[in-house]
């Protein structure tokens, strides 16, 4: 697997490769002082991140097995099995078993669950209870969150930003600038700079953040990311050149007709000295391509690219009930499928009193069903199509036909769904079928101490003495543990230590884009936000936070008590009894 191919979930950009791409930017809102889980995107996807931030590999236990000792490689996969038992408790509370909706049953109920607050009482949308009779059904619980919402504004300028990465090739990049400013005057351009010898690069609406030397494309990825605040962005490489045929504005006009896609493509023209940006190409994988022909019938539907998925993710709108007294069984729950691949529906079966004909019939709206190893005796009608019925004699024997039943996505989305309607006479039940593509798990190695674990961030404007005061207290009883510090100070000065990496901002950009820009270059599984005037003391115990996260996988931040009088910040969680009454709570 290439490097491209590993890293292809960092930032849910997928393959760069030789194309540039649009895409939608979501701002994430944390608290100000905070312990947190490392989520923000990693520049290193594989079964651990590298300490080399340049590096990439996804040899697995291969590569452990070829690089670490005898005697390390077993505790080594001990650790990789229990952050892959944590990485599952923590992206969500997925229902485990497979739900069945028994036939028969005199039990209406919610077919898939609902969602309820937190600490709040909600009625259960449904009368339930009968004698003997069981029926099971989730009930998910979920703080509402507010909804990011952009002002489009009136123009290009004000909904996309274009952003690159650069190291070393000045000519190139003042290259693609001037390009830029002759076709998009207006428009936000961000450079992330990882030079050795960084030279200033200024003008209107153009954002330089200096890097500590050689971070990488993956870190200033993420730092320019990081940085946005327009609806959409722009990125390219920093020796492309903008052309006659650079439409920036079909981008846009696609993104807002089909609210759906995250990302359009399109392709570098190799005919120029440095690759010239083409007009738009709107691919999708295969099958069909979202109605983007019928909109714009330049579109291609070419096999060339990338991904394409649902911004907010594919919530079920419809409010299901399971019927009571239903002969039909089925998946409650519905069941998870890849997009473009065919997979069996778990569960189906029909359990109704003697008939001379027993005749089923199963509907989707965005796939095709099928029954798979037909003979010439079975009575199936439409095979290969959006509705299929089948029909026999025997009872046994339709229920063959139906554990063999098959669903397959004709649409490339990454993150949608279908519903399914199965029929048997007057009795109808619909079940969701939810398509996502199988992501790689972003695992990471929690190493041997809290070095290797936590990274500290902080945000710093002209206040410099408060600064140093901040890092040495730290070193005094941390004194190999990483410090990421973002700074906007108008004059700033160099900040220099060991594990410490200082990025220099444009002049006030505030504490937002700092906060931002810090958390991007996190690759530890946590890191502990402090303001840069804290001081760490005795009674400072980040591994008592550790212990709580590794405990209660499902957190994602734990609070500090700030004792203002010594400026210092204490663990509220100090002793080991707290911390498993915290954890059982």
């Amino acid at each position: 697997m290439s490097q491209k191919d590993c890293c292809h979930q960092v930032l849910k950009i997928g393959l760069m490769g030789d194309f540039f791409f649009l895409f939608l930017f979501f701002f994430c809102s944390t608290r100000r002082v905070q312990f947190s889980k490392g989520r923000p995107p990693n520049r290193n996807i594989g079964p651990f991140p590298s300490k080399n931030r340049s590096s990439c590999s996804c040899e697995g236990y291969a590569l452990n097995a070829k690089h670490v000792a005898v005697d390390e490689l077993e505790d080594l996969q001990r650790r990789r099995s229990e952050e892959y038992r944590q990485y599952q408790l923590r992206m969500g509370t997925k229902m485990e078993s497979l739900i069945l909706a028994q036939s028969n049953s005199p039990l209406q109920y919610p077919i898939q669950g609902f969602v309820v607050e937190p600490l709040t009482k909600s009625v259960i949308p449904v009368n339930f209870s009968f004698e003997e009779y069981e029926a099971i059904f989730s009930i998910e619980i979920k703080r509402p969150s507010v909804p990011v919402l952009y002002d489009p504004g009136e123009d290009i300028n004000s909904q996309v930003t274009i952003a690159t990465k650069t190291f070393l090739r000045y000519d190139e990049l003042n290259i693609l600038i001037k390009s830029i400013r002759q076709f998009y005057p207006e428009i936000k351009i961000i450079i992330a700079d990882d030079s050795l010898e960084p030279q200033n690069v200024t003008g209107y609406k153009l954002e330089q953040y200096i890097m500590p030397p050689t971070q990488g494309w993956f870190a200033g990825r993420n730092l320019a990311v990081s940085q946005v605040t327009t609806k959409y962005f722009l990125w390219v490489d920093d020796d492309y050149i903008f052309s006659n045929s650079t439409r920036i504005e079909k981008f846009v006009e696609i993104m807002e007709k089909v609210p759906e896609l995250d990302v359009a493509t399109g392709e570098k023209n190799p005919g120029m000295p440095y690759p010239g940006l083409a007009c738009l190409h709107a691919y999708v994988t295969t099958g069909k391509s979202h109605g983007l022909q019928e909109i714009y019938p330049g579109v291609s539907t070419s096999h060339h690219v990338i991904f394409v998925k649902p911004k907010m993710g594919a919530n079920l709108d419809k409010f299901i009930i399971a019927p009571a007294n239903s002969p039909l069984q089925y998946p409650i729950t519905g069941f998870t499928v890849s997009p473009l691949k065919k997979s069996v529906i778990p569960g189906l079966a029909l359990q109704t009193q003697k008939r001379e004909v027993y005749k089923v019939s199963l509907s989707a709206k965005t796939g095709v069903l099928s029954v798979d190893s037909v003979t010439a005796g079975d009575q199936v009608d439409g095979q290969g199509q959006s509705n299929l019925t089948i029909s026999s004699s025997s009872l046994t024997h339709v229920n063959d036909l139906l554990s063999r039943v098959t669903y397959y996505s004709t649409i490339y989305h990454i993150k949608t769904s279908d519903f399914v309607h199965f029929i048997f006479e007057d009795h109808e039940v619909v079940f969701p079928i939810l398509i996502r593509r199988q992501t790689v798990p972003s695992l990471y190695d929690p190493g041997t101490d809290v070095n290797s674990q936590v990274t500290v961030l902080t945000k710093t404007f002209l206040r410099y003495k408060e600064l140093n005061v901040l890092i040495q207290s730290i070193r005094m009883y941390y004194p190999d543990i990483m410090i990421i510090i973002a700074d906007d100070s108008m004059k700033p000065e160099p900040v220099t230590g060991k594990n410490i990496e200082h990025y220099i901002m444009p002049p006030t950009r505030g504490w937002f884009a700092g906060r931002n820009l810090a958390v991007s270059q996190v690759t530890t599984k946590y890191f502990l936000w402090v303001d840069d005037d804290f001081q760490f003391l005795k009674g400072t115990r980040i591994e008592s936070f550790v212990e709580i996260m590794e405990a209660v996988p499902e957190l994602d931040i734990v609070s500090l008590v700030v004792t203002f009088q010594a400026i210092s910040i204490i663990s509220h969680l100090s002793t080991k009894r707290e911390m498993k009454r915290k954890a059982a709570a």
